[in-house]
């Protein structure tokens, strides 16, 4: 996941990730989950994972992430609605999100960026 780490900071212009950067996973696919989890704890990410958007929220919360890995369909909610909310609250460090999605639909994807999202990932 080192590319993942090169191209947040190139393409946002944020500083080289430090010691205490935390990743928020949010999947309903255990495996998916346990992939990523397993790489950004190999690179030396903190990492939390969700598998539900009320989860999510709940950690986005209480665990202040740097990034966030977004899958557009949860069972609870969407995607979309756990971004809506996460960049309508009044934070003022907004951590970037990445909606990872098994959807390549064009539409679907200028709708992410639209809501907020930094990137969109399609899942192979």
């Amino acid at each position: 996941m080192a590319t993942m780490e090169h191209g947040v900071r190139l393409r946002y212009g944020g500083p080289p990730r430090q010691a205490n950067d935390v990743v928020l996973v949010v999947d309903d696919e255990d495996a998916m989950r346990s992939a990523f989890e397993a790489a950004l704890c190999a690179d030396g990410f903190t990492v939390f994972t969700a598998s539900s958007g009320s989860e999510a929220l709940r950690l986005l919360a209480e665990m202040h992430p740097t990034v966030v890995l977004l899958d557009a369909n949860l069972p609870d909610m969407r995607g979309e609605d756990v971004l809506i909310e996460l960049r309508g609250s009044n934070g003022s460090e907004q951590p970037a999100v990445l909606i990872v999605s098994g959807d390549r639909h064009l539409d679907r994807k200028v709708a992410g960026l639209r809501l907020g999202a930094d990137d969109y990932i399609t899942k192979p």
